[in-house]
């Protein structure tokens, strides 16, 4: 079965900002400059991505992923530590939203609305409608 709709995942793109913004907020003006932006350049480019409609995963710049890791460059952010990888979204699953709908009118003539989304970071959540028999009874 396949989705009705993809779109991007709400809270993937809050992560990857959030972490954009710690990293900036810890590292701007207390690191070497150098080291500061190219790392910001590569943070940057990842939470552009996430933001994209592309599916594939976001794989950072495998030497500003070294320097990173080499730094030991971490951040706290949700309450919790996210290292250089995190934070350069490498290895991450697709922030894909998948959704699914259906409406109609069922055998008995009652509307039904239904709707659901999910991403593979956990995110979900689902609606359902069914019309009250009592509002459609024919008299």
């Amino acid at each position: 079965m396949s989705a009705d709709n993809w779109t991007i995942c709400p809270d993937c793109v809050k992560r990857a900002k959030a972490l954009r913004d710690a990293f900036r907020e810890k590292y701007y003006g207390k690191s070497d400059s150098f080291v500061f932006t190219k790392l910001f350049e590569e943070v940057e480019r990842a939470v552009t991505h996430i933001e994209s409609y592309s599916d594939d995963e976001f794989k950072p710049d495998k030497e500003i992923l070294k320097l990173a890791e080499e730094k030991e460059i971490f951040v706290e952010c949700f309450g919790n530590k996210y290292e250089a990888d995190d934070i350069l979204q490498e290895g991450g699953i697709s922030c894909s939203l998948r959704e699914d709908y259906e409406q109609g009118v069922d055998d008995d003539g009652f509307i039904f609305i239904r709707y659901s989304c999910s991403c593979d970071c956990g995110f979900e959540k689902s609606y359902n409608y069914n019309e009250p028999k009592e509002e459609n009874e024919v008299q």
